[in-house]
């Protein structure tokens, strides 16, 4: 990672049926387990099995320019995901994933922007 990487840290919450503003696609550079408990504003007490994922951002409608995106979500919500697979991500400001699911595989840059275009918040 280039010192000069502009690097962004993300809040997690759940969607709770707000509106996605921003859509991002990010490859999984790093996942980890986190051993202390985290708060986050959208529970009420601990976040439950809490990872931190660090993706490097391939695609995204985001207004500044972000090369690495990190944030600290439960893992069930993460599915089987491990390094290297690409996952959206759907934040609702600026500073807040509240939605994540994985890429089908093998698309062209083209079928990526179209699946990107139509995908909405769902589990993976």
């Amino acid at each position: 990672m280039s010192f000069f990487s502009n690097n962004k840290t993300f809040n997690w919450e759940w969607a709770a049926d707000r509106i996605v503003k921003h859509k991002v696609i990010i490859e999984v550079v790093e996942l980890e387990a986190v051993s202390k408990w985290i708060k986050s504003p959208s529970f009420a007490a601990d976040m439950p099995d809490p990872v931190s994922l660090e993706g490097r951002v391939l695609r995204s409608d985001f207004p500044e320019k972000i090369d690495i995106i990190t944030f600290v979500l439960p893992k069930p919500e993460l599915g089987d995901v491990s390094k290297g697979e690409k996952l959206a991500l759907g934040l609702i400001d600026d500073n807040t994933v509240v939605c994540i699911g994985a890429l089908p595989l093998n698309l062209s840059d083209v079928e990526e922007a179209a699946w990107l275009a139509k995908w909405e918040c769902k589990k993976i």
